[in-house]
């Protein structure tokens, strides 16, 4: 979440800021782990940083978590009421992570599959794809998908 376009940067401070300045969501996300322990958290760290959304907590792929731990920060984000200039709040910065939750893929991931499929192998299309700085904050790629 904290790396990649514009919309990657963003999208990792609005996650924890959603999650944590609410005291609802602070809650809400300590109570979908049902208090893990230290090995279990250590064990879902180096699953996730190989298997993205594929990662298992006790027993089950993580997708279901992270497509909740969105939810319940983007809901947080909506109570603080942070608005820009023209009148929209920050949940705006999660449309990334929500798109990825959904989908079940990672940016690296999909970035990976056009590499193979789209791209031929070509990793120079990457700069000519990646969106780093867009004017909308919420795009990735420069042709879709």
């Amino acid at each position: 979440a904290d790396c990649g376009p514009w919309s990657r940067i963003c999208a990792l401070p609005a996650l924890y800021k959603g999650l944590l300045y609410d005291a609802d969501a602070r809650a809400q996300a300590y109570a979908l782990m049902d208090e893990p322990t230290v090995d279990e958290l250590a064990a879902l760290r180096a699953d996730v940083a190989e298997r993205g959304y594929r990662g298992r907590y006790r027993g089950k792929e993580i997708q279901g978590l992270c497509v909740q731990l969105v939810d319940i920060a983007k809901a947080g984000l909506a109570r603080i009421g942070a608005r820009d200039v023209d009148g929209a709040d920050e949940t705006k910065y999660l449309k990334s992570l929500v798109d990825s939750a959904a989908k079940g893929e990672t940016f690296a991931e999909r970035l990976l599959r056009h590499y193979r499929e789209r791209w031929g192998g070509d990793l120079s299309k990457l700069w000519d794809e990646v969106e780093f700085f867009h004017e909308d904050e919420t795009a990735e790629l420069v042709h879709g998908p």
